[in-house]
């Protein structure tokens, strides 16, 4: 079974509030001035049996990206529940309870390469701007308005986006992605000739 690391997909999406890292989702500006696209990275032959350790956004659309190419036999394992529906009002209706993404320019085509923007889109909600505050600075902050951006910034709660995803492979590539949760990994133990891997997991009670 191969081991797919998730990491750099949906790494364009940014924190709205609180800590985090901007990472460099495609596609990205390299360097002097060439363009990375999704369509250059590399594409291995398919593996009889994959596993993506990680259920959140990076993990679902590197599912999702896998079985556009034709992948079958995906197998995704994360230890939490599965996610609410992104449609269910009475669980989304306190903005304020959740951790918010901004979903740039980047994170926008990345989804629509990956075929889900619009099962994405319906959730998010446009912003214009932003309000910063600075250490003894004003305490209402300051408003900065963006109005030369290509991409307005769509905002989405971490955990919505997931949904969004789930739904979407659950939807699309059943015959295709295979869902496990309430499974962590506790171990991987490669092949000698590094063409495969067993995985150890734990069955979590949820």
């Amino acid at each position: 079974m191969r081991i797919l690391a998730c990491l750099v997909l949906l790494a364009s999406a940014h924190p709205i509030a609180g800590g985090g890292r901007r990472g460099a989702g495609p596609p990205r500006r390299a360097a002097r001035g060439r363009a990375v696209t999704i369509s250059a990275l590399a594409s291995p032959p398919p593996a009889a049996a994959t596993a993506i350790v990680g259920g959140g956004p990076a993990g679902l659309a590197t599912a999702i990206m896998l079985a556009r190419r034709g992948w079958r036999d995906i197998h995704v394992f994360d230890r939490l529940a599965p996610p609410p529906a992104p449609d269910d009002a009475g669980v989304w209706s306190e903005t304020a309870r959740f951790y918010l993404l901004g979903l740039g320019g980047r994170g926008q085509l990345a989804l629509r390469a990956l075929g889900c923007w619009d099962d994405v889109s319906r959730f998010t909600t446009r912003v214009v701007g932003r309000r910063d505050w600075s250490p003894g600075g004003d305490p209402d902050g300051v408003e900065r308005i963006f109005v030369d951006r290509k991409f307005a910034t769509e905002v989405i709660a971490r955990d919505r986006l997931v949904g969004a995803l789930h739904a979407h492979v659950t939807e699309r590539y059943a015959g295709a992605v295979t869902l496990h949760h309430g499974c962590e990994c506790a171990r991987v133990d490669w092949a000698a000739d590094g063409r495969g891997a067993t995985l150890q997991l734990s069955l979590i009670h949820i």
